[in-house]
């Protein structure tokens, strides 16, 4: 791919003979020779041999994006998808951004959102290129534009027999001075639909990969004469290196170039990776507030979480209010109630455990005045500013060559890009190419954690039986204030990453939630799944709590609170056919985004509290499904992870180290763990919503409300791993 961010417009204007479209019309003062005809900002090139090139703003860490946003204006365009050639857009946000609300106007890809996002403006700008394409080619066969019609990459006068390729087409046309308005009416009817629902349709990034071509991650560029780093850090924000004890040892190792402070870390420098790691394992270093650092302790932290959450005095940030709904006053609800039931539930730390190292190459030359980078990045526009700061540079001399992502998980979006930033400083500093990569051991230790939360939940019993109103604290840090400041200060403080699974999936009587932020110096950051994972966890196990308190049956119980969304009742309903659902013993549900529904069932050996999962059921209503193949296979993934999340990760921390150090003692489920998965998409021609992540999360719960269902045993604390399953059974 060649995808280096810094081509201009004007050199990207001039990669071939034809049309180049965007959302935006040709900007005043950009003259165009007869030969371009084109606009000055794309996402669209029509090239003479019928050649179409779609650039996507999303990045593509296996999530799909690539080829998901190319096949959106593909579809609506007409274009052959034979013919059709991806690659990434330009760091741009003016241009890129994503559009949806909580990306702040910057070009991120998180949250599911890309599809989601981009759908409505590309199919605009699809049906703007067919409608020019079909003037054009009116113009050029002298017949009535009513008479024409598109078949893949052509135009059609079939009284007449004639046709047109695109690319000849775009060959001939000049561009109009502003692209036609389109309204609803020119779009496709979702019935006509090629390419968005078909399931024959291969990812573009697949072949690359399984042929292992060269440079699609940054982590396989090698540049002349370069040197190779790592990098120790604490695992506490903001903390300074004061000294390295040892660092003639380290320098006296074979390869060793130098030991270089950064301004948060210490890196070992080398002429070989191999040597980087033999420094990095020798290498000692104090660092300062280390004495205040030695006395944090996860399990504390997280009992006082709990207790915060618990003491109704303490007052949070009312979610619901911040969002314009009237606040809810929940004391005298509370007083009034026949009956009060309530729980308090806790989540770990866990570590994004992405497969591919953090990693980046960077080429800092003239003085510092320039700057080629290699990264694979989730926020492309917030890396260059990062550079752009670090250096004192402008954006324009930088240049950033997109890669492909081997896992992110929310990682590799944070605004100040560390991981990238480090390979950057390393060059400046010694004029010479340098490729940082993170060991396993660092990116654990040093890791942005997901924070522990702790979620006191109380529900309202009327005298008739009936559970309506629900109370739900949260005590969690806000991974934004660390990850992001920008979107955080976008937001007006709104904690927008520890928020989802808090609006509900249900109708409430009454119902409050709460954030009662609660800072440490761990550093944390968004992760996938975000602040839903502990929430929904929370929240849809205390459901089956309450249920079984008033011999209610879960699923009816859901049932009932979804009276009026007929969308979710039948995701219900799909799950109970799906599931044979008769509330056998094993079998447990949620229900979270009041669209997705995730049955699990499984057994336990009581001796031992090791969980055999037999089969999980996912019914799902995201709207339109643009790419099923892809949809499938990213709700399989994120249930697959966060399955991964609720049975064995975590990070805990004693006298302020890290306890886990790689993937021997951080513990991600195997292949052999994961049982059959069957995953229903329901019919719509709604607008597509996220799949990948937002919903899979609930899994946790499912699981929970499993594992009661086998043993009549109830965990409260996420992950809910072997040992705490055998202390249930034994208690």
């Amino acid at each position: 791919m060649n995808n280096a961010a810094k081509l201009s417009r004007r050199g990207f204007l001039q990669a071939g003979a034809g049309l180049l479209f965007t959302f935006s019309v040709a900007k005043p003062g950009l003259a165009q020779s007869e030969a371009e005809k084109r606009l000055s900002t794309a996402f669209v090139e029509i090239l003479s041999d019928g050649t179409v090139k779609i650039v996507s703003p999303a990045s593509e860490m296996g999530n799909g994006s690539l080829t998901a946003i190319p096949i959106i204006v593909a579809e609506e365009m007409d274009a052959d998808w034979d013919k059709v050639a991806v690659d990434f857009s330009p760091v741009d946000d003016q241009t890129y951004a994503n559009p949806t609300f909580w990306h702040y106007g910057i070009m991120l890809t998180a949250g599911s959102s890309a599809v989601s996002g981009f759908y409505d403006q590309l199919r605009q700008t699809g049906a703007q290129i067919r409608k020019v394409l079909l003037a054009g080619a009116a113009d050029m066969l002298s017949v009535p534009v009513g008479e024409l019609t598109t078949e893949p990459g052509m135009v059609v006068h079939a009284a007449s027999g004639q046709s047109l390729g695109f690319g000849e087409v775009a060959a001939s046309i000049g561009t109009p001075e502003e692209l036609p308005e389109v309204t609803e009416d020119d779009l496709k009817d979702p019935a006509t639909f090629r390419l968005i629902g078909n399931p024959d349709l291969q990812r573009r990034d697949t072949p690359a990969k399984v042929h292992g071509e060269d440079t699609l991650y940054s982590i396989d560029v090698a540049l002349p004469g370069m040197l190779y780093a790592t990098v120790k850090r604490t695992c506490f924000i903001n903390r300074v290196p004061l000294n390295v004890p040892n660092e003639a040892e380290v320098l006296a190792l074979p390869n060793v170039v130098a030991v270089t402070r950064l301004p948060d870390a210490v890196a070992i420098v080398a002429s070989t990776y191999e040597a980087a790691l033999a420094g990095e394992d020798l290498l000692e270093v104090e660092w300062s507030r280390a004495e205040t650092d030695a006395e944090y302790s996860s399990d504390g932290a997280l009992d006082a979480l709990a207790e915060t959450a618990e003491d109704m005095a303490i007052e949070g940030m009312d979610v619901m209010a911040m969002v314009g709904a009237p606040a809810t006053d929940f004391a005298p609800i509370i007083a009034d109630a026949v009956k009060v039931h309530a729980r308090t539930y806790k989540t770990d730390f866990m570590y994004h455990a992405q497969i591919e190292p953090l990693n980046a190459v960077a080429n800092v030359t003239e003085g510092g005045a320039k700057v080629e980078l290699w990264a694979g990045t989730q926020t492309p526009s917030h890396l260059t500013r990062a550079i752009g700061d670090a250096l004192s540079i402008a954006p324009e001399d930088i240049t950033l060559h997109r890669s492909y992502l081997g896992g992110a998980f929310g990682r590799r979006a944070a605004m100040d890009h560390d991981w990238a930033l480090d390979a950057v400083r390393l060059s400046q500093i010694h004029g010479a190419p340098v490729k940082s990569i993170w060991s396993r051991e660092s990116d654990v230790h040093a890791g942005r954690f997901r924070p522990i939360t702790a979620h006191h939940i109380q529900a309202v019993e009327d005298a008739d039986g009936t559970v309506a109103s629900f109370y739900h604290r949260v005590a969690s840090d806000t991974p934004l204030r660390m990850a992001d400041q920008y979107r955080l200060r976008s937001g007006n403080g709104f904690p927008v990453i520890t928020t989802p699974g808090l609006f509900p999936s249900y109708t409430y009587a009454k119902y409050k939630a709460e954030i009662l932020r609660v800072e440490s110096d761990v550093r944390v950051s968004p992760m996938r799944g975000v602040g839903a994972f502990a929430n929904v966890f929370a929240m849809e196990s205390f459901f089956d709590e309450v249920a079984a308190e008033t011999g209610t049956d879960p699923l009816e119980f859901r049932r009932g609170l979804t009276q009026g969304n007929e969308r979710g009742l039948a995701v219900l309903d799909k799950i109970a056919e799906m599931s044979n659902w008769d509330g056998r013993p094993g079998l447990g549900l949620c229900f979270t985004e009041g669209r997705m529904a995730i049955a699990v069932e499984l057994d336990l050996d009581e001796g031992s509290g090791a969980v055999n999962l037999k089969h999980i059921w996912c019914a799902t209503d995201v709207g339109v499904v643009v790419h099923p193949d892809n949809a499938e296979n990213q709700v399989v993934g994120g249930l697959i992870f966060h399955l991964s999340n609720s049975l064995s990760e975590r990070i805990t921390f004693t006298n302020g180290q890290v306890d886990q150090q790689n993937f021997y003692n951080y513990n991600v489920l195997k292949m052999a763990d994961i049982p059959p998965i069957d995953v229903v998409f329901m019919p719509s021609t709604e607008a597509p919503e996220g799949v990948g992540d937002f919903g899979t999360e609930a899994v946790a719960a499912a699981l929970a409300n499993a594992i009661y269902s086998a043993t009549g045993k109830r965990l409260r604390h996420a992950p809910m791993t072997q040992d705490r399953i055998l202390e249930a059974l034994k208690a």
